[in-house]
């Protein structure tokens, strides 16, 4: 754990003629140790970065991003209200600092901005544009993207894990080798699209916690955390955004309209007829893919979560319960995506 003193003598090295005023350490993520430090003149976040990546990758695939956005901002092709994280950059045009092997970055804070726990109907529709305009902006985004995060949100890998770790444990829930053993068509059959459909740039982890807010009027504003992106399916991304908003939203099947609206709104001519077709499994099976990867630490126990096995548990049912939710309701899911297709 980063002690106080640890966090100013490191955050010195970004930023050196500014006093430090306050530090708060923002809790509840997962993977790395984010926190908001407010100084004389300005707000930045700090954060340590979890040993998991590939940090030469990640820097460099987050320094080109910035830049893709700077340049489409200069020549105006951004809306204005379209923000995005500006890290700090040193002399050598590095954006990291590295420790006794610990790497260390820090951000601008946007000003006015929050990340919200649980969003209402009303802003269903400003959220989905902003996510969709993130995916549009980067559409022609040249970089040759690096992976900074081995095997995220790939199926082939998490299974291959899995099934090693399970022949050595005696370990079982009976709820997810039921789900296991029903899901065994889905998942060929979606591990087969995925190897039909174009690789695009895509965030990999766009959840709630990850979208910053006005905080006045409650807009989205920015996609934040750039870490695990990447060249993969969208419908990596499609699945993992409407299974992670299905709780957020008490189950409210309605407030995903906008967002199919906006999705087709901005990606409709560059979609494959094989990604529109294949949504709604998208769905289910990304929903599956992180309560295996959950399963999986749970009878392994390397942790890398920072959750104790209960919580690994009482996420895994909550997958569980989207995955009946889905069944009970894909009828009316698909209506809703043809409706705007």
């Amino acid at each position: 754990m980063l002690e106080i003193s640890g966090i100013e003598k490191i955050f010195k090295n970004f930023i050196k003629n500014e006093e430090i005023i306050e530090i708060s350490d923002t809790k509840g993520w997962l993977i790395n140790n984010t926190f908001i430090i407010k100084t004389n003149k300005n707000k930045y976040i700090l954060q340590k970065v979890s040993h998991i990546f590939d940090r030469k990758n990640l820097s460099n695939n987050i320094k080109q991003i910035f830049l893709h956005f700077k340049k489409l901002e200069k020549n105006k092709k951004l809306e204005k209200n379209f923000k995005f994280l500006e890290p700090i950059f040193f002399e050598n045009n590095e954006i990291c600092f590295i420790e006794n092997n610990d790497f260390f970055r820090v951000y601008k804070f946007i000003e006015n901005s929050i990340v919200l726990d649980k969003i209402e109907k009303k802003q269903a529709y400003d959220l989905w544009k902003k996510i969709w305009d993130f995916y549009f902006y980067l559409k022609d985004f040249d970089w040759e993207i690096k992976e900074s995060l081995e095997g995220f949100h790939n199926l082939w890998f998490y299974l291959e894990k899995f099934y090693n770790v399970r022949k050595n444990s005696n370990i079982k829930l009976d709820f997810f080798e039921k789900w296991l053993e029903e899901y065994k068509q889905k998942i060929n059959i979606f591990l087969e699209i995925l190897e039909k459909t174009p690789k695009r740039i895509i965030h990999r982890d766009v959840k709630l916690a990850n979208i910053l807010f006005d905080k006045d009027s409650k807009k989205a504003i920015s996609i934040i955390d750039w870490d695990t992106i990447w060249k993969w399916s969208i419908l990596i991304d499609f699945g993992d955004m409407c299974r992670s908003f299905l709780p957020k939203v008490n189950y409210d099947l309605w407030f995903f309209e906008e967002f199919f609206k906006w999705y087709f709104e901005k990606l409709k001519n560059i979609l494959t007829n094989k990604e529109k077709n294949n949504l709604f499994l998208a769905i289910e099976m990304i929903n599956f893919e992180l309560a295996l990867r959950f399963y999986t630490q749970y009878i392994w126990w390397k942790k890398i979560f920072t959750l104790n096995k209960e919580e690994l548990e009482q996420k895994m049912i909550l997958l569980y319960e989207n995955k009946n939710f889905l069944e009970k309701n894909k009828k009316n899911f698909i209506i809703l995506i043809n409706k705007n297709v």
